[in-house]
């Protein structure tokens, strides 16, 4: 019977099992971060650095034409804009425009209608 403390040897016909190297770790590789971030972008912190520049205000519109509200489909009156564009749009006051929406509800065609008649 061998000594506990005796190294085994190898079966006749058996392979020793070798010891993994350090080339062969199962040890992932490092990542250069500097060089390329996760989504491919080589800097993605550059296009921040315009955007956050300073205590400037944002430019102005480009144009002075009116903007066309969120929801065309639907007449608000709570945004001071969209009731002007309403009543360009219409051809109203904003009174008028108020009155039709309280009768015929906020549906654009709806309201189109009532003015109309």
């Amino acid at each position: 019977m061998p000594s506990p403390s005796a190294p085994s040897t190898p079966r006749p016909g058996a392979a020793a099992s070798p010891s993994p190297g350090p080339a062969e770790s199962h040890a992932p590789r490092p990542v250069d971060l500097g060089s390329e971030s996760a989504a491919g972008e080589e800097d993605p912190g550059a296009s921040m650095d315009v955007t956050m520049g300073g205590d400037e205000p944002p430019p102005p519109p480009a144009t002075d034409e009116p903007v066309e509200p969120l929801d065309p489909g639907r007449v608000s009156l709570v945004d001071p804009e969209d009731v002007e564009y309403w009543c360009r749009e219409f051809g109203c006051t904003e009174a008028e425009l108020r009155e039709a929406v309280a009768r015929v509800g906020d549906h654009a065609a709806a309201v189109r209608q009532a003015l109309e008649h």
